[in-house]
């Protein structure tokens, strides 16, 4: 089955010079640890992590999302937060990458309880970077 991303996933996509299905390719490729989540039997997300660095155990994390995610907003924030909770039981931190026009996105990182820790700019345009600490 393939993801097919939601529209502001691809446009996060493109503004780092990616096409979604390259970029899902390259962050899977990329990653230590990559899983596909599906809500009622349909693929909502895919999402990965790996190891910032050799003598680190804080993570870079990535995801892409479906349609499904927006027509089950409160089962995959659900989700979110257990996935993260017992990805912080095994790490220290975790770091993610957020395009500044995605709102919806920082929002909902936000609400994870991730906080902004700086900026990058890519291409001429501007990301966040967040990070969310074991509690």
């Amino acid at each position: 089955m393939t993801l097919v991303v939601r529209e502001a996933d691809a446009r996060e996509c493109r503004a780092l010079g990616f096409e979604p299905e390259d970029a899902l390719e390259d962050c899977v490729w990329r990653s230590d640890h990559a899983v596909n989540e599906y809500i009622d039997g349909e693929l909502a997300a895919c999402w990965g992590w790996r190891l910032r660095g050799f003598l680190t155990q804080n993570v870079d994390m990535w995801l892409l999302t479906s349609d499904v995610v927006t027509a089950h907003p409160i089962e995959f924030a659900r989700r979110s937060k257990r996935k993260l909770e017992a990805l912080l039981k095994l790490h220290p931190s975790i770091f993610v990458q957020v395009h500044t026009a995605y709102t919806d996105s920082v929002k909902w990182l936000l609400w994870l309880g991730f906080q902004r820790v700086d900026t990058l700019v890519v291409k001429g345009e501007t990301f966040l970077i967040m990070r969310k600490d074991r509690g």
